[in-house]
Formats: C-alpha cells, sequence, structure tokens
C-alpha cells in the first residue's frame, strides 16, 4: 500500500493524495506466482526530450529494487 506521503500528479497539474492505494500486487496462482503493476514506467528508466526522467531515473526512487524484487520473489528466490 502506498504510504501517508504519496501522491498522484495528475495531467492538469493538480496533486491528489494517494495514501493507502496500491500500486501492484503479487499473489500465489495455481503452481506459480503473478505480479501484475499497475504503472508501466515503474519498470523503465526514461528521459523525455525536455531532460525530465522518470521511472528508475527518478531521483530517490527505489524503482530499480522493486525489479530486482518482483523478479526474484517470481522466481522463488524470495
Amino acid at each position: 500500500m502506498l504510504g501517508d506521503s504519496a501522491f498522484d500528479m495528475l495531467p492538469d497539474g493538480r496533486d491528489v493524495l494517494a495514501a493507502g492505494r496500491v500500486q501492484g500486487l503479487a499473489m500465489p496462482f495455481g503452481r506459480g506466482r503473478v505480479g501484475v503493476l499497475g504503472e508501466a514506467a515503474m519498470l523503465t528508466a526514461q528521459v523525455t526530450g525536455g531532460g525530465l526522467q522518470f521511472g528508475m531515473n527518478w531521483p530517490g526512487a527505489d524503482d530499480k529494487q522493486l525489479a530486482l524484487n518482483v523478479v526474484r520473489w517470481l522466481s522463488g528466490a524470495l
């Protein structure tokens, strides 16, 4: 679950609190495991033409660790 300081940046420039929402989930499924993420950019490292960085490039984000944790969990290593 997202923490109390989480917020959504809406296209119109407003910030809306997102505390308590879920951005992804992981669970056993049949004989395997499944992970679902609600934002594809979390697993990317992008830079816009204007130099804006997001995804794994966002300063202070821990998306790299998230990606490692998801892959390790899906593989059964965690």
